[in-house]
């Protein structure tokens, strides 16, 4: 899992990506495009020394729904924390491709951009300590060294998203003022972003008790008063028939009372007394058997093997 800089993380390190491509030799370059990580309104302001680039705007981020189903209950019955929480986001980017428009420089950027995503479509723990190394040692990016996002249990996946004109002038329609401009919509995915909670850890194994009993589930037949045809009321004699009725302990569950069954009982024939507890009316009746284990298991106190002590000096004699 990662940490709360997970999502700049994801940012950095798709910039990395189109950075590296941009630098390689490949034909048709663009001289002077820079990558950038701007608001799509700022691409074309004053402050930009630069005429072409790449800009990488995330502008959507939605729960991602394989993993939002994963994460167990973090909070006990009694609020005392299970497991940190894992909040699973997917990450939605708008990538913008601009430069002179007579040189086709916007649509030579956009080929390369693809170009460089199709080949780096998951982002490694390699390729993310890399951009961590590249951007953390500036000033202004020097957050990025606490980021882990190298560490988290499942890589970044990146896909392309297919957007239609309507969703892009949506997206567009949020910054009026400004032109648009050649754009392709991405989706990076699962981004894994734990908290620093304080779980409670479980106590180590204090002794060891796996046992195996051949047993089956106990199956109720058939239910007769003794003698049969008796009239059933408070004192009257239940025999039930069925299989594997009889355990370590057994009672027939009649309603709510729980009723000890009658000395001589088998595992196909037992027999209880009715109590005053017993509900009048049809109920439901239930043999009700628990097995113990045969050998009886030794009790340690912890988990930790058993030492054995130094001989004494009379066996270290005998021994030589």
């Amino acid at each position: 899992m990662s940490n709360s800089l997970a999502i700049a993380a994801v940012t950095a390190t798709l910039r990395y990506v189109l950075d590296t491509a941009m630098g390689g030799t490949h034909p048709g370059s663009v001289g002077g495009a820079q990558v950038t990580t701007l608001r799509p309104d700022r691409i074309s302001g004053d402050d930009l020394a630069h005429a072409s680039g790449i800009n990488l705007f995330l502008y959507l981020v939605t729960p991602n729904a394989a993993w939002r189903n994963r994460d167990l209950p973090s909070r006990g019955d009694d609020g005392t924390v299970l497991q940190s929480p894992v909040t699973a986001l997917d990450l939605h980017y708008l990538i913008t491709c601009y430069g002179q428009d007579s040189a086709l420089e916007g649509q030579r950027l956009l080929g390369l951009a693809l170009d460089a995503l199709a080949h780096t479509s998951v982002l490694g723990p390699d390729v993310v300590a890399a951009a961590l190394h590249e951007y953390g040692s500036a000033d202004e990016t020097a957050f990025l060294k606490d980021a882990d996002l190298a560490d988290q249990i499942e890589s970044v996946r990146l896909s392309p998203a297919t957007m239609s004109v309507d969703e892009l002038s949506k997206v567009w329609s949020v910054f009026p003022q400004s032109p648009y401009l050649l754009s392709v919509g991405y989706m990076a995915g699962a981004v894994l972003l734990t908290g620093d909670a304080t779980v409670r850890t479980a106590l180590p194994v204090g002794r060891r008790a796996i046992t195996i009993t051949p047993a089956g589930a106990p199956r109720l037949l058939s239910v007769d008063t003794e003698p049969p045809g008796a009239v059933v009321q408070a004192g009257s004699v239940l025999s039930l028939q069925g299989e594997d009725l009889l355990g370590a302990t057994t009672q027939v569950r009649i309603g709510p009372a729980r009723l000890p069954v009658r000395p001589g009982a088998t595992p196909t024939t037992v027999t209880v007394d009715l109590g005053a507890e017993v509900p009048a009316g049809c109920t439901r009746s239930r043999s009700c058997s628990s097995s113990r284990p045969a050998r009886p298991v030794p009790r340690r106190r912890t988990s930790w093997p058993r030492r054995t002590g130094c001989p004494s000096p009379s066996d270290r004699r005998s021994y030589g």
